[in-house]
């Protein structure tokens, strides 16, 4: 999957342009919230909300997702 199209799959899960950590896990497919920390750490928030686009950016970055 390119940026776009992960980009289009998570507004669609959240039905936002932001994600909380905690949806973010649960997009990922994992229990834990504390196992997407990595892709967040030093990402700008409002709230507890992080700019979706901005999260792609991070998780593409790693190669580790899905």
């Amino acid at each position: 999957m390119d940026k776009k199209s992960l980009v289009n799959d998570m507004k669609r899960f959240t039905n936002a342009s932001f994600i909380t950590r905690k949806q973010l896990a649960q997009w990922m497919g994992k229990k834990d919230a504390h196992c997407v920390d990595r892709y967040l750490h030093g990402l700008d928030r409002v709230g507890q909300q992080y700019f979706i686009p901005d999260v792609v950016d991070a998780v593409i970055a790693t190669r580790e997702w899905r």
